[in-house]
């Protein structure tokens, strides 16, 4: 009796699992290689660059890249979620589905308040891939030697902010 029972849901795990394999992936050639397909309706990015070099760049002046890509895929492509590294950078994007090629966009800033060399990423969760994006932003932030610098009796260092980086500040509304 008991043979009666699991011969049955035995061939229903082997047709599951021989349709997973069919709407994944190709079989091809005697060889019994198997070669990933892009299943209708995929997104796909293809970027013109994942890493920005800014140089030199001041003290206390923001920067900002755009990143671009297409949707080189059959579906609509949808960011989900676009994540920097700390709160200095932040990221703007695309918030609306991506036809498939069209252009999107992520716009990064990077607040240089800290001298010396930097290496940020940002990384991108879409749906694309279940693995996430990650974008690259270099370049060295040279001193500004107008700022002066004082310490506190804490020996906490205080440094204030230039005027070309206040006027610079967006206003309050």
């Amino acid at each position: 009796m008991k043979k009666l029972f699991v011969f049955p849901l035995l061939l229903m795990f082997l047709g599951f699992l021989g349709g997973c394999a069919e709407s994944r992936g190709q079989v091809e050639g005697a060889e019994g290689s198997i070669t990933e397909t892009l299943v209708e309706g995929d997104a796909a990015f293809e970027w013109t660059s994942e890493e920005h070099v800014f140089g030199d760049i001041p003290q206390n002046i923001p920067v900002k890249h755009k990143f671009e890509f297409t949707n080189v895929g059959d579906g609509s492509l949808k960011i989900e979620k676009v994540k920097p590294t700390c709160g200095c950078t932040a990221a703007d994007y695309s918030d609306k589905p991506v036809a498939p090629g069209e252009k999107g966009f992520i716009t990064v800033e990077f607040n240089a308040k800290s001298p010396g060399n930097f290496n940020k990423s940002v990384t991108v969760f879409s749906n694309a891939s279940d693995k996430p994006v990650i974008l690259v932003l270099k370049g060295t932030v040279e001193p500004d030697p107008n700022l002066k610098s004082e310490t506190t009796k804490e020996g906490v260092e205080i440094t204030p902010l230039n005027e070309k980086a206040v006027d610079a500040m967006p206003e309050k509304e």
